[in-house]
């Protein structure tokens, strides 16, 4: 069993400029503003890319959907046994609506990742694998689909250590063949892994990374597709729960409105896939409002850096990860509980931290945004995570999706954040907000837990 050993001493004293130090004096970097993104969920039509999922004797996927629009929505399992084979469903939306498809109702053949075309929004689509069957222990992952594809995606955050299994899924929802260029960097630098792969056309290829590299602390993955187009996810597995997430292009800057609590110890994990060094400052989130560059690192060429959040700041509720390059990141988060509680908080004793099998994952927002659209939020016991990075309060108003139930409206002081726990028996969430915003979710089950990012709605 993994164990990690602190004493409450040293807890106490952390530094974090000593574990950090900051660039010299003639080097101050500038942080460019970030750029938008693609609009994930525009008006109209839209196609969404699902790469994770499994449905088998032991897991279920559930697709979460979401739309602002009456229309229809069409759901498309491609088959490994060719495109006349696919297995399609459909669903009729009303306005300002939400389902839960559970995928089971229609297929168990292991991994489903799925396109949901909607003829009309906006809209948008996550997905859930969700343990709950008698004799198993529950557990939930999932993430956030993709609405756009890149010739180059990247993602953080990956570990082949000993006793997890890290897989990267290549899903190629195009007819034409799709080939991948796959690079790795870990602790020890640039990390080979192979020649270029090859994914059919409709299909999906699953690439067992602890085979490729094993024994690493941190593996993070740059993507170059030189034919076709793939939608990427990591899937780490530790045997109790696994954690899903999305890969993502570059920013110089990245948002993440929870930063652990409750027994869930996050990390963020930052990767500069180059070409030069860049530096780095994090800005923390909490109960008394903004702390910018609470650490600063130089972060080398492919050579990912894993920092804890409570060596950043142990009030820490949210963080804005800052770049003076573009840079990928990840935030982590692990279950550990002290073996023995009593000794918490005792000057001079040891606490033993011990997993307790829980296990999340996401990817950063790179904008913040006035409305968000949250596929699944609330179909289980669900918290939205509402960060502020405006100096300004917020209001924030939040609909239940598919319900009559009155709409919520809270405030977020300014430059601070606010988790709001939503009742169960919505499929989605919709999030406005008088001023920028970022937003997540996340979801638990007795013994799982799971992290989605929030989707930002065009005009």
């Amino acid at each position: 069993m993994r164990r990690i050993v602190l004493t409450a001493v040293v807890l106490a004293g952390i530094v974090v400029a000593a574990l950090i130090p900051a660039p010299e004096p003639e080097s101050v970097p500038v942080f460019p503003e970030p750029e938008p993104g693609v609009v994930v969920a525009a008006v109209g039509e839209s196609v969404w890319y699902c790469a994770a999922g499994d449905s088998d004797d032991r897991r279920d996927a559930e697709l979460y959907l979401a739309t602002l629009d009456s229309g229809q929505a069409a759901i498309t399992w491609p088959s490994p046994f060719g495109v006349d084979d696919a297995d399609i469903a459909r669903r009729a939306f009303g306005e300002r609506d939400a389902a839960v498809v559970v995928v089971s109702d229609f297929l168990r053949r292991g991994p489903v990742p799925a396109l949901v075309e909607f003829e009309s929004g906006p809209a948008a689509a996550a997905v859930a694998s969700i343990v709950d069957g008698e004799g198993f222990a529950p557990e939930i992952s999932g993430t956030t689909c993709r609405a756009a594809v890149s010739k180059e995606w990247h993602i953080a955050g990956g570990t082949t250590r000993d006793g997890s299994t890290l897989i990267l899924r290549l899903f190629n929802p195009f007819p034409d063949v799709a080939k991948v260029a796959l690079s790795g960097a870990s602790e020890f630098g640039a990390q080979p892994l192979g020649d270029v792969i090859d994914i059919d056309g409709r299909s999906f290829r699953d690439v067992d990374l602890t085979v490729a590299a094993r024994f690493l602390d941190d593996l993070s993955l740059t993507m170059a597709v030189t034919e076709g187009q793939v939608v990427p996810v990591m899937v780490w597995d530790e045997g109790a729960d696994r954690a899903v997430w999305s890969a993502t292009g570059l920013s110089t800057s990245w948002d993440f409105p929870y930063a652990g609590g409750d027994g869930l110890v996050a990390s963020v994990v930052i990767y500069n896939p180059g070409p030069s060094p860049v530096t780095v400052e994090v800005d923390s989130f909490g109960p008394a409002g903004i702390r910018t560059a609470v650490a600063t690192l130089g972060l080398d060429v492919a050579r990912p850096v894993r920092v804890a959040v409570a060596d950043l700041d142990g009030e820490a509720s949210a963080l804005r990860v800052r770049g003076s390059g573009p840079i990928a990141v990840a935030m982590v988060v692990e279950g550990l509980v002290p073996e023995d509680p009593d000794a918490v908080g005792v000057e001079g004793e040891e606490v033993v931290l011990i997993p307790d099998g829980r296990l999340a994952a996401m990817s950063g927002l790179a904008v913040p945004a006035e409305r968000w659209l949250l596929p699944g939020a609330g179909a289980t016991r669900s918290v939205i995570h509402v960060m502020n990075p405006e100096p300004v309060d917020a209001t924030v108003t939040l609909v239940a999706l598919g319900s009559d139930r009155t709409p919520d409206k809270v405030l977020v002081p300014a430059w601070g954040t606010l988790p709001i726990t939503v009742p169960s028996g919505s499929g989605g969430y919709l999030v406005e907000s008088d001023q920028s915003v970022s937003v997540a979710w996340s979801a638990d089950v007795e013994g799982g837990f799971a992290l989605f990012t929030g989707v930002e709605i065009g005009e």
